[in-house]
């Protein structure tokens, strides 16, 4: 059916990002997060020597200016923006985590290492969170739901999230040959969502919530989601450094 092939493409899409970057070692996966936040981890958990905390200090501050001017270079007022934006902030990432390796010694790095993969998962999250709640405020807006059917819509979609969330949890355990499987089980999981908007929507709304999906794949095709944030340091974390 037309509608389940568009929905399973958009499913894939949205989630490519997740999907590839787990069989990438931790410094790709962690390209579009903010490390600001795994600098102030790194100063609250690890036993710094004196020079090492000054050094780390002096990496924040450049980081987060950095990052800033980056912001404001590059707004994102269109795709070419948001690109730029992405690759000049991988850049940087990569950049002040091998300067920040350089000054832990051997067995700081081990808990470091542990830090950091904490940080890749939040940062996926937080993303995944967002998107969630940016397309189902979409959808709202644009089938012009009544109030019992956007109850009943968030909470399939609510249901829909949660599930998919799990199946990328789940995968990085299986390996690049869980790919197969994570695809069928991603086509059912667009069945039971495909069943139960029927249940709700009227055919105008369908078309329409075909139409999202269709224009979210087209923009997905062009552009990978990047990284946010408006580069601003948390006061409290600012004065840790």
């Amino acid at each position: 059916m037309r509608f389940m092939s568009i929905l399973s493409a958009f499913l894939i899409l949205f989630t490519s990002t997740f999907v590839l970057a787990s069989g990438q070692d931790a410094s790709r996966r962690a390209i579009e997060s903010d490390y600001s936040k795994l600098l102030v981890r790194v100063k609250s958990t690890i036993t710094l020597t004196p020079d090492q905390d000054a050094n780390i200090s002096a990496l924040y501050r450049e980081y987060n200016s950095s990052r800033k001017s980056i912001i404001e270079k590059y707004p994102e007022e269109n795709d070419n923006d948001r690109l730029s934006r992405q690759i000049e902030i991988r850049r940087l990432n990569r950049d002040i985590e091998t300067r920040l390796i350089e000054i832990l010694d051997p067995e700081q790095l081990e808990t470091f290492n542990g830090i950091r993969e904490e940080h890749i998962g939040s940062a996926r999250r937080e993303h995944r969170e967002k998107m969630r709640t940016d397309e189902i405020d979409l959808i709202i807006e644009r089938l012009e739901l009544t109030g019992d059917q956007e109850e009943k819509v968030i909470e399939i979609l609510e249901k829909r999230s949660e599930k998919i969330n799990a199946l990328m949890e789940g995968r990085k355990d299986r390996g690049r040959g869980g790919f197969a499987d994570m695809r069928k089980r991603m086509e059912m999981i667009d069945s039971e969502i495909e069943e139960s908007l029927r249940a709700i929507l009227n055919d105008d709304q369908m078309i329409e919530y075909t139409k999202i999906h269709e224009e979210r794949r087209e923009k997905m095709r062009s552009t990978r989601p990047g990284p946010g944030g408006s580069g601003e340091m948390n006061k409290d974390d600012e004065r840790r450094f």
